[in-house]
Formats: structure tokens, C-alpha cells, sequence
């Protein structure tokens, strides 16, 4: 019911600023409907698949007395014990560092939201509903990176690459996923170059090759020199997470967005850094190969948010064609259908007669702490069957 609570005043807020016109409440409107994301991520009580390994390793986790004892070689970037210690400088609690890290994403989401859309409360909409759970409740470590990359991505786009650097290994101290981002320039200026769709399509090409042939052969190789890689490079290249079924599914995104890209093409849309939507699609062709690859595009998540409504509200109330209405509403529905699908996907061989969604559903409070049985089961049972295909 709070999930829904929270959708109806994001969805009544939109109508009435965006639709109805009452313009003079859409700071206020913004602001209610920030604090309502914020608390609903702050005081849940083990809500979530990855919030549950945090909880249960967070008395591990150092304070400002232990910090410089820390052993690195468990994967953890540095920066996210710091974050642990500031926040059991705070409290020693685990709802302190949950209330800390959603203040955290949600500021920064509305940020580039007011800052870039012609909508804010339809791109807050639109989050909520598809991203909200995966940036507040799974990816605590890497979505503080994210937040980084929100702040830095104008360092990028000005060509001013010694902040740029600077701000990466900072994305990199909470999430080596970051890593990638110090290939951004190069990725950038190839996709303002007139080759830049036959590099993404070699690169792709290249990409299948190597995750279904070359990795699932020699992942031992990383194993030996980089442990963390190698065991990273062997889960994500098994049949049970690609396959042509998988490739087929994970390319939903791709030709959806796709779709919102060419329409803005079409039409000339101002919707958006056209570059950083090329980089975003490249990303997600290669994630429908590979899972891992996947994960990059959260770096670039909150900007397709931006365009997508910006595209939107130009093909609505500017243009109003309705051929475009129809597709770009199409692409919308099925982009909710396959996350719909995501959620209700069938976890019986984890826990029985159980679905995905209930690792966020039903939703608990600290006011409240009850601990869900199904939920732990789907988590560490997943947790487990990934431990025992990397070995």
C-alpha cells in the first residue's frame, strides 16, 4: 500500500503541475514527493535482495577507529567503508546508513531531473516505477557512484578532464564498476564521430565472441591473476543468465529507447546530450549479450529518464502526431511490461510458491522490524547458486 501511496502522489502531482497547469506547485510538489522517496528507502527494515547482505555484514564494517584496518581484498572500494564509518559516527544502526544513502540518490536523481527535464515530476514518476528499488534497495555501493557521475558528467561534456579524472576515482572508491567510466572520453568522442555505429556494431560483434566463446573457456586465467574478475567474468557468462532466449529479452530496452531515440531524430527534438543517449544504446546492445555489461548503463540510467520525457512531452504537446504519440507510447508500455515481468518472475526453485517482487513487497518498517522468511530464502539461495557456479 505505501508503494502505492507513493505512485498516486507522484502521478497526482504530475497531472495537476503538468497537465492541469498549476505551475506555482511544482517546487512544493517536487519537494513532497522527494521526502516520500527518502523515507520510504530510509526506514525500510531488511527491504530488498542486496539490503539484506549490507544488514547482515554492516557490524563487520569499520568506524573511524578501524578504519585503516580494513582488507580491501574483499572487493569492497574503499571509499564505501568510509561511508560505513560516517554513518556509525551517526548512528551505529544500519537504518542511519540506509536514510543517509537514500537522501543521497534521491537528491541527486531530482537534481538532474529539474536541471534537465522539461518535467521533473514525470521523470520522478518514471524512476520510481522502473528504477526506484534497483538504486535504493539492490546497488547501494555502485548507485553512490552513480551519484558521483550525475555531478561529473559536465566535466565530461567540456572536455575538462583533470576534474573529470578526479571525480572517476572517486565513482571508483565506491564501485569498481566505475572503472569504465575512465574510458568515457575516448567512448564520447566516438560517438560524435560519423563511424561511431560501426564501432558500436564491431564492438558488439566482438563482445559476443568473446563472452560465449572465449570467457566461458579461460575465465581461470582472471581467477589466477584478478580473483574478483574472474569470478565475476564466470557468473555472468553462464547459460543460465545468456542465452539467445536472454539476449532476445535484454534487448527489449535496447529497441524501445531506440525507438524514443529516432523519434527525437526525426523531429529534431532537442531532448537531451544526443552523445550520452548514443553511449547509453551502445551499452545496452552490449548488455543484451552480457549481464555484467548491463550494469554500466546505470551510470547513464538518470539521463535517458531525461530524454525519454523530454521526447515525450515534445511528441504530446508540441507536435501532437499521432502516429508518434502511438509508438512512443507503445515503447513506454512494453518497457513497464517487461519490468513488470522482471518482478513476477517465478523464484519457486529458491524459496516455494514465491515471485521476485516479494524481495521488496511486502514492505517493512524500522518502525516495525518483521523479517520475511521467503524473502531471506530467494536472497541467499540466489547468493549461494551464484557462489557455486563461480566454483
Amino acid at each position: 500500500m505505501l508503494y502505492l501511496f507513493a505512485f498516486f502522489v507522484l502521478l497526482y502531482s504530475w497531472i495537476l503541475v503538468d497537465i492541469q497547469g498549476y505551475r506555482k506547485l511544482k517546487s512544493i510538489s517536487v519537494i513532497i514527493s522527494t521526502l516520500i522517496l527518502i523515507l520510504i528507502a530510509g526506514l525500510r527494515y531488511r527491504v530488498g535482495g542486496d539490503t539484506l547482505h549490507y544488514v547482515d555484514t554492516y557490524s563487520s564494517m569499520p568506524t573511524f577507529a578501524t578504519l585503516f584496518d580494513v582488507d580491501l581484498s574483499e572487493g569492497y572500494g574503499p571509499l564505501w567503508y568510509l561511508f560505513c564509518a560516517i554513518s556509525k559516527f551517526i548512528g551505529e544502526d544500519f537504518f542511519y546508513l540506509q536514510l543517509l544513502h537514500a537522501a543521497i540518490i534521491n537528491i541527486t536523481f531530482v537534481f538532474i531531473f529539474w536541471r534537465k527535464s522539461i518535467s521533473p515530476l514525470a521523470a520522478l514518476l518514471i524512476y520510481f516505477v522502473i528504477y526506484y528499488f534497483y538504486y535504493n534497495m539492490e546497488i547501494l555501493r555502485e548507485s553512490l557512484a552513480v551519484c558521483i557521475f550525475c555531478y561529473n558528467i559536465n566535466n565530461l561534456v567540456s572536455k575538462k578532464y583533470i576534474r573529470y579524472y578526479f571525480y572517476t576515482m572517486i565513482s571508483i572508491g565506491f564501485h569498481y564498476s566505475a572503472l569504465i567510466l575512465l574510458f568515457f572520453p575516448f567512448l564520447y568522442k566516438i560517438a560524435q564521430s560519423k563511424y561511431a555505429n560501426l564501432f558500436f556494431i564491431i564492438c558488439s560483434t566482438l563482445a559476443l565472441f568473446l563472452f560465449f566463446v572465449i570467457v566461458p573457456l579461460y575465465y581461470n586465467v582472471f581467477l589466477d591473476f584478478i580473483p574478483v574478475v574472474g569470478m565475476k567474468l564466470k557468473s555472468y557468462s553462464t547459460l543460465t543468465l545468456n542465452n539467445f532466449l536472454g539476449i532476445l529479452f535484454y534487448l527489449i530496452p535496447f529497441a524501445l529507447y531506440s525507438v524514443i531515440y529516432r523519434i527525437s531524430k526525426i523531429k529534431d527534438i532537442p531532448a537531451g546530450n544526443v552523445y550520452i543517449m548514443k553511449l547509453f544504446l551502445f551499452f545496452l546492445l552490449l548488455g543484451s549479450i552480457n549481464q555484467g555489461l548491463m550494469r554500466i548503463t546505470n551510470y547513464l540510467i538518470p539521463f535517458a529518464i531525461v530524454y525519454m520525457v523530454n521526447v515525450g512531452y515534445s511528441v504530446f504537446f508540441k507536435f501532437k502526431n499521432l502516429k508518434l504519440q502511438v509508438l512512443f507510447s507503445l515503447s513506454i508500455f512494453m518497457l513497464l511490461f517487461q519490468k513488470i515481468y522482471y518482478y513476477c518472475d517465478d523464484t519457486d526453485n529458491l524459496s516455494p510458491d514465491s515471485r521476485r517482487y516479494e524481495l521488496w513487497y511486502p514492505y517493512e518498517s524500522v518502525l516495525n522490524p518483521i523479517r520475511h522468511k521467503d524473502r531471506e530464502l530467494i536472497y541467499y539461495n540466489a547468493m549461494y547458486d551464484q557462489q557455486v557456479l563461480r566454483n
